[in-house]
């Protein structure tokens, strides 16, 4: 009479604010699990290129690849590099030693 409106549908699925009328619903779906791909994992790693003896990594992505590149010395070994060069010479030297004892 005062001009209160009737009250509203409550319930499951009524359509109200507070229902699970949602909740409702999807629980009588069926779940279908999409298929899934394998996942590739990342791309292999891109080969790293010797131009006018410096050495250029395969990816120029950051600062720590370009600092790589601009604080080379052409013909200048990396540390590694250095090592695996030292144990092919004392191996050689231990050879022409061996070879000259006999």
């Amino acid at each position: 009479d005062r001009g209160v409106p009737a009250a509203a549908p409550a319930g499951k699925g009524s359509g109200a604010v507070n229902d699970a009328g949602a909740d409702w619903y999807t629980s009588g779906m069926r779940k279908v699990a999409l298929p899934r791909r394998d996942d590739p994992g990342p791309p292999p790693p891109l080969p790293e290129t010797t131009v006018e003896g410096l050495r250029f990594p395969g990816s120029m992505d950051g600062t720590y690849e370009l600092n790589y590149v601009l604080t080379q010395t052409p013909g200048k070994l990396k540390p590694k590099d250095l090592k695996e060069a030292i144990r092919k010479q004392r191996e050689f030297r231990s050879s022409q030693k061996a070879e000259q004892a006999a």
